[in-house]
């Protein structure tokens, strides 16, 4: 590697690189790590390898990707050694805060006490403010003298009193506690003032004030550059190179207490459960230690950070939680845990990824911080959002489908947004909340309700027969609009014909009229007289389109547009003219037929459905539709809202069907498939509750389809007297 001595000069600075943060983005409550871990070991700025420690009361979860070697292409292991970088720091903390309780130190203990061999202008810094980034002491990491030391000799071995020599001419950098500044100075600091009352090597007081007490058999400080095996091969790009591998570039002397440890993830994740948890001190202590004030880790840590006492604070949009970050040529670390140490997380990877790389590595960067948000969120979840995750998780694995969006609001608590599985099993991306989703027959929803405006306007009535705005249907003269809202016209399903079902079968790519589409079923015969039976079936929907249409001098498209997405906001929300796809958006996956394989339908036409099925939207969008197609404010009159209303108001066994909307275990609202993708959406009015649902197939598992088992096993889990479910039959379009 013809630069290795620049990256050292470069980069072992103790990771003191300072960026303003990405904008953080809405944190999902349940993420597939997983899969996000996999994305992030195959971004062209990713590291090799990643792993993932999540502890909670009840359990722990790792989840690790890529290689811990990329020649031998080891898979990565919770036991595999790395260099924990100044994540070290909070070792060195623990160490002085332990002896803080023990009356041996002070934190008011000054340099001029305890080191007066130190520059006399250094004399007045006290332990806290070593501890907290308060001291001003210059950084010997930034001396040029000591990059050149480093250079020279990346695996000699100096003491740390050779090393505070590089900065001990330069003054104080402010007084003492006026400022916060990261200096790796501070932990050395903190480490000879505990060698200094003890009169032990700060590597025997490891061992005595923390890897003992919390069991750490796999946590060491070596001299050398050597790494204990197995180990976590790290690795820096060397473009056009392949990456190099660093793991003992440089001797851990050279970072010592800020940064010269070597651990494991699973010695983390006990060490920041014990550290955070107050097990090596007590609660006294801790308050001391958990005093805050402006301040970040380096690299910085996810959601707002605030400095303590060896320690910093992250204020997530899940929670809070405490502990440590760092970074050093082949290594990125975190480590966090709640104030009693009972839910913690650790992420480590084999790649130096800060908040100032550029280019393809800031780009993993910023996947890097997301993920690690969503591991606290993980580790935070309520006993709910537990239940919620792993309820679905079984749903979708029975269902062997790709991925899920789900969404979960209840009032009186936190919103649930779950991200499960790959949006596109080509590439293994993960699931995003964003996404845009066809929605299959939740269109119906939106087509009924633009005909119930119609109505409120005096332009229409549901008492009117279909004759007078479509000719050419059978019967056409007793079958109300009514009832074909309510689907009891007895016209046939087009969708079940055998002649469309052929045609859609040997062209998927086809586009379709309205036209064509009811050419197959208009014309009779009928399932049984209007009004004495119920049959789901497209065809009374897309005549309701036309209907819309005709009456309005609209499109339906933009009919619904103006007239209810724009209202309620739903600017993520439309209906194609074609294959139209809005981006970003996951890909679908279907089965043609019972022996055929699992197919990308993404690009399929959905045409075919017209106002039945072919609208487009996102989870946003789904839960803002939901409550408001239920009570119908803001879009349809207080009597046309009750009738709608008044139509599910019977018993549902399993299932009543009314005006573009069912009741289901008394939920209420719609679902929806097309070739790859479905969808829930429901709503219950008693709670307010409200669900939505989207997954990338509509393959059915033992006659049931995806979207009804994942709806099945959240009301299960929220509201188990109130169990939505529903026949196979009319959940999927193809088959309705």
């Amino acid at each position: 590697m013809k630069n290795r001595h620049a990256l050292a000069a470069a980069s072992v600075a103790m990771a003191a690189l300072v960026a303003a943060a990405p904008a953080a983005g809405a944190q999902d409550s349940h993420a597939d790590l997983g899969a996000e871990l996999r994305e992030l070991v195959r971004m062209p700025g990713g590291p090799a390898g990643a792993v993932v420690v999540v502890q909670r009361p009840d359990g722990r979860t790792v989840y690790t990707a890529g290689v811990r070697d990329t020649k031998t292409k080891a898979p990565v292991r919770a036991r595999d050694h790395m260099r924990i970088a100044s994540a070290a720091k909070a070792f060195s903390a623990a160490v002085a805060l332990s002896l803080v309780q023990e009356g041996r130190l002070s934190l008011d203990d000054t340099i001029a006490q305890r080191l007066p061999w130190l520059p006399a202008a250094w004399g007045r810094v006290t332990l806290r403010q070593a501890l907290n980034h308060t001291s001003g002491l210059p950084d010997f990491s930034h001396s040029p003298a000591f990059r050149d030391a480093l250079v020279k000799d990346l695996h000699g071995t100096p003491a740390p009193r050779t090393l505070l020599r590089y900065a001990a001419n330069e003054r104080l950098a402010f007084p003492p506690g006026s400022r916060y500044r990261y200096s790796n100075t501070d932990n050395f600091i903190a480490a000879l003032m505990a060698e200094a009352v003890t009169g032990r090597d700060y590597t025997r007081l490891l061992a005595t004030q923390v890897t003992r007490p919390l069991r750490l058999r796999d946590t060491s400080l070596p001299r050398g550059a050597r790494m204990p095996s197995p180990y976590l091969h790290g690795y820096q790009p060397d473009p056009p190179r392949a990456p190099e591998d660093v793991s003992t570039l440089i001797s851990g002397a050279w970072s010592w207490a800020s940064g010269g440890i070597v651990s494991t993830p699973a010695d983390l994740t006990a060490f920041i459960r014990g550290y955070a948890g107050a097990r090596l001190f007590d609660r006294a202590t801790q308050r001391k230690q958990m005093t805050f004030r402006p301040g970040r880790s380096e690299p910085k840590g996810p959601g707002r950070n605030s400095a303590g006492l060896g320690i910093f604070r992250y204020r997530t949009q899940c929670g809070t939680v405490y502990g440590h970050t760092g970074n050093t040529p082949g290594y990125t670390q975190f480590m966090a845990a709640t104030k009693d140490g009972r839910r913690s997380v650790t992420v480590s990877i084999n790649a130096q990824i800060t908040d100032k790389s550029t280019g393809e590595q800031g780009k993993a960067f910023r996947r890097l911080r997301r993920i690690e948000g969503q591991a606290v969120c993980e580790a935070l979840a309520s006993k709910r959002d537990a239940a919620l995750s792993a309820s679905i998780q079984k749903a979708l694995d029975a269902a062997k489908a790709p991925g899920a969006i789900v969404g979960v609001w209840q009032p009186g608590k936190p919103a649930y947004v779950g991200t499960f599985g790959v949006r596109d099993t080509a590439t293994d991306r993960p699931m995003r909340r964003d996404l845009h989703m066809r929605i299959g027959s939740v269109t119906k929803t939106f087509t009924v309700t633009a005909l119930l405006q119609l109505v409120d306007q005096g332009k229409v009535s549901l008492d009117d027969p279909i004759s007078t705005y479509v000719d050419g249907v059978i019967e056409g003269d007793r079958i109300t609009l009514r009832q074909l809202a309510t689907m009891r016209s007895g016209l046939v399903n087009y969708t079940m014909t055998e002649p469309f079902d052929q045609a859609l079968t040997e062209n998927p790519y086809r586009s379709w009229t309205p036209q064509e589409l009811l050419s197959f079923s208009i014309g009779g015969p009928l399932e049984f007289p209007p009004g004495e039976g119920f049959t789901y079936s497209n065809t009374n929907t897309i005549l309701l389109g036309l209907v819309i249409e005709k009456v309005s001098g609209q499109s339906i498209a933009d009919f619904i547009a103006q007239h209810i997405s724009a209202p309620l906001g739903m600017k993520r929300t439309s209906f194609p003219a074609g294959t139209e796809f809005p981006r970003p958006h996951a890909s679908g996956y279907t089965r043609p037929a019972p022996s055929s394989p699992v197919t990308d339908a993404t690009a399929w036409n959905p045409t075919w459905t017209w106002s039945a099925g072919q609208m487009v939207s996102t989870l946003a969008d789904m839960r803002a539709w939901a409550p408001r197609l239920v009570t119908g404010r803001g879009l349809l009159s207080p009597a046309t809202a009750q009738a709608r209303a008044a139509s599910v108001a019977g018993p549902a066994d399993p299932i009543v069907y009314g005006l573009g909307l069912f009741k289901a275990g008394g939920w209420i609202g719609h679902n929806g498939s097309l070739p790859g993708f479905q969808t829930l959406v429901l709503h219950r009015p008693e709670t307010k509750a409200t669900i939505v649902v989207f997954i990338n197939t509509d393959v059915e598992h033992d006659g049931s389809a995806p979207s009804t088992l994942v709806g099945q096993a959240i009301t299960e889990t929220i509201s188990p007297g109130h169990v939505y479910t529903l026949p196979a039959a009319p959940t999927t379009d193809q088959d309705d």
